[in-house]
């Protein structure tokens, strides 16, 4: 099991989000001191269950992405309930299989190459379309949504 925390990332109000991998669950903090603390999962396969969660990332409307790795899916969320809850993928390398899942920052020039090597968060870009590495596969993947539409991958 990896432990530790990654991440992080923020909404509009300064809010942090990180996944406590090794409590397979997301945190949500106010402030660098800890002020206002949210946990949401746990460990296990359903519904509001997580196994190391290694990349959480906020669309631009605020719900919650989450690279759920151990359960190789994606989650979306609407809040720290988990309300909302939308996942996507399965164990496996065809379109909408997952080996090892590993995020990418979508960049205003396109794609940052180091994010290749060891990338860490999931992210949407401006047209919320959803960017993640899937590692053992050697692939990165674009989807228009939590369904999977628009599915492209490119192979490295």
């Amino acid at each position: 099991m990896t432990y530790g925390l990654r991440g992080p990332c923020t909404d509009s109000s300064g809010r942090i989000f990180i996944t406590d991998v090794g409590n397979d669950r997301i945190i949500r903090i106010n402030n660098c001191i800890g002020e206002g603390l949210v946990t949401f999962g746990e460990r296990g396969q359903e519904k509001g269950q997580f196994v190391e969660p290694t990349a959480i990332s906020l669309t631009a409307g605020g719900e919650i992405l989450i690279n759920d790795a151990g359960n190789r899916r994606d989650v979306k969320i609407d809040d720290m309930q988990g309300t909302g809850w939308a996942e996507y993928g399965t164990q496996g390398n065809e379109v909408g299989q997952f080996q090892g899942m590993y995020g990418v920052t979508q960049q205003p020039n396109g794609i940052a190459d180091q994010t290749l090597f060891f990338p860490l968060g999931i992210r949407c870009d401006a047209q919320g379309r959803i960017y993640f590495i899937d590692q053992a596969n050697k692939r990165l993947v674009r989807m228009n949504d939590m369904d999977g539409s628009g599915w492209m991958e490119f192979k490295f």
